[in-house]
């Protein structure tokens, strides 16, 4: 299993329906438990508006690694960054094992924090609510050996603390593949970079519609209605795709019951299409992992005809019939090809505008021959060239794939596969091709680099200012990499800080946010870890402030410089490499000799 599956609320389970489901939500009865960030309730939980999470860092639950730790703050942010959002995160006091709202790890036996059982799964939450409908608690825990941090394969920390912080604010599982709140996820791009840390489309509509800011409903729309084979049987968990007008899946949903709900759907036409939640282990989304298991088995039928619906910022009913029947295909794995590298399993793509890869999908009762393939689709524009198929004997059920070739102004966003047999049977898979575009980021000297003055030595002193611009995606700064030049030892710096300055003018003021703070640790480089996101578009302004002992000298030199950048697309999920690296900061020289100051000049 990809990540944590159960989310228990007041020990038991619950779930979503919709373009993410939120826990406790059905169509019938749309209320779903929340957070309560209006009132910022309970008391102790909010600061400044933000959700308070502890981190367990000593005792049996600990998490014992910067780098876990720095994974895990990460996977906050990237929820917070959701700008039609209001859900907003802060660290508070570190934890000894359970607390209110505690991030921990699971013990050897697989125990959590509050006493549940992880065997068999990454990672796990739970939620407790009120009566009304406010969450009144949370903690996720994670799997003592997996997952692993930075693994390119498998159970990836951040990826699974992004999908288990979602049950925490009360979201739960997703038909689509490509969501965070899914069950499949994309496999690692080129260079196995890990595209699965990120939201799809999917779990952002969800996020937005659970907590909007003030206004946002009145934008937003929703689409409403029974869902009736032929025979006039409910259809119960049937899976249902949102795609635009362009083919782009937008957002889905489970039906309970015979009835479906969509709501948080940004004005639009948008096509409607059923399929039907798979028993057995497979590409798609098992209905034991979905809600409403205590409803009744999952409904199989056979998919009718796509329906179109026109959403305003009002609600529309709209009734789906599909076709009483039995699916014989049976989607098991995703196949890839890159480089002669041959890998199947449970995952789904992104890929680069402009990029090429070989890819499939295997499954039970496949075409095994041309003849046998009726089509092979992927929703959206005909920017995506299909060449093949070709059927690879490398695995135990039959594979179909095909070289893509995307195009270099490919629309973005997420593609549904349908495969169709001869005979007319068809499987289709929400999530399996998502094209994304990665941003870039530019790194410059600051418009106000810290000005000269008398800076005490035990204080903390601003040595750099330094700018960074996004362009086309949101920017997440991961960790910085600052070398200091100079005569002056840099073990005389006991701290490095990076401040975002807020002001832009240079000095570090009360509203100055800190990003990332570290040390050189006896040498002259340190690397400093960060969460922090650029907004596309946008530039911060950025401060390198250095903390000296007492045992610095007169005349000594220090020089911050920003030599590298860790990066990545908020949206694409992919590196980036920011230019116009190094960047220089004035050199600041010590002058014990007035008033234990340090003065700064500028070199040319």
């Amino acid at each position: 299993m990809k990540r944590a599956l159960p989310l228990l609320a007041m020990l038991l389970l619950c779930g979503q329906t919709f373009a993410y489901l939120l826990t406790g939500w059905t169509p019938q009865n749309p209320g779903a438990p929340i957070w309560n960030y209006d009132a910022q309730s309970p008391a102790g939980f909010f600061h400044n508006g933000k959700l308070i999470y502890h981190i367990i860092t000593s005792g049996t639950h600990t998490v014992n690694s910067t780098d876990r730790i720095h994974n895990i703050l990460n996977a906050f942010q990237t929820w917070e960054d959701v700008p039609t959002a209001m859900a907003a995160f802060t660290r508070g006091s570190d934890a000894v094992d359970d607390s209110d709202f505690s991030v921990g790890y699971a013990t050897a036996s697989h125990t959590t924090q509050w006493g549940g059982n992880l065997t068999g799964f990454s990672g796990l939450a739970t939620v407790t609510w009120d009566g009304n409908n406010h969450i009144t608690n949370a903690d996720v825990a994670f799997a003592l050996l997996n997952p692993v941090t930075n693994a390119a394969w498998g159970e990836e920390l951040e990826a699974t603390a992004i999908h288990e912080i979602g049950h925490a604010i009360g979201i739960s599982h997703s038909p689509d593949a490509q969501a965070a709140m899914g069950y499949i996820g994309p496999i690692p791009g080129e260079n196995d970079q890990l595209v699965n840390r990120r939201l799809a489309s999917d779990d952002v509509i969800g996020l937005s519609f659970a907590y909007p800011y003030s206004g946002y409903l009145s934008t937003v729309g929703t689409i409403t209605g029974t869902i009736k084979d032929d025979g006039g049987t409910d259809i119960h968990k049937g899976q249902i795709g949102v795609f635009d007008g362009a083919g782009i899946l937008v957002a889905t949903t489970l039906s309970r019951l015979g009835v479906y709900k969509i709501e948080g759907l940004p004005e639009n036409t948008y096509t409607l299409r059923a399929y039907p939640s798979q028993t057995s282990s497979s590409l798609i989304q098992q209905a034991g992992t979905l809600p409403w298991t205590t409803d009744g088995a999952a409904t199989q039928f056979l998919p009718g005809e796509p329906l179109t619906v026109q959403v305003d910022a009002n609600t529309v009913v709209q009734n789906l019939t599909v076709v009483s029947g039995t699916p014989t295909l049976v989607s098991s794995f995703a196949y890839r090809d890159i480089g002669g590298a041959l890998t199947a399993g449970r995952f789904v793509f992104t890929i680069e505008q402009g990029a090429t890869a070989t890819i499939g999908i295997s499954g039970m009762n496949f075409p095994t021959q041309l003849s046998e393939l009726g089509d092979f689709i992927l929703s959206g524009p005909a920017d995506i060239s299909l060449v093949g198929p070709s059927f690879p004997p490398a695995f135990s059920n039959t594979t179909v794939a095909y070289d893509v070739t995307v195009d270099p102004t490919a629309a973005l966003g997420s593609r549904a596969l349908q495969l169709i047999t001869d005979a007319g049977e068809e499987t289709m898979v929400f999530g399996f091709v998502e094209v994304t575009s990665t941003g870039s980021i530019a790194a410059a000297d600051g418009f106000a680099p810290p000005p000269g003055g008398n800076i005490n030595p035990s204080t903390r002193m601003p040595m750099q200012q330094f700018m960074l611009t996004a362009a086309d995606e949101l920017v997440r700064l991961r960790k910085f990499t600052i070398t200091n030049s100079g005569t002056g030892s840099p073990a005389k710096i006991t701290d490095v800080e990076i401040y975002l300055d807020f002001s832009g003018d240079g000095n570090l003021d009360g509203d100055d946010t800190l990003v990332g703070a570290g040390n050189f640790e006896g040498g002259s480089t340190a690397e400093i870890l960060a969460h922090h996101t650029v907004l596309a578009g946008a530039s911060d302004s950025l401060l390198v402030v250095y903390h000296f002992d007492a045992a610095v000298s007169t005349a000594e030199t220090y020089q911050s410089q920003i030599t590298a950048v860790v990066a990545n697309g908020v949206i694409s999920g992919r590196d980036i490499t920011p230019s116009g690296l190094p960047v220089s900061g004035n050199v600041h020289q010590v002058d014990l000799n007035t008033d234990h100051t340090l003065s700064v000049f500028t070199v040319g």
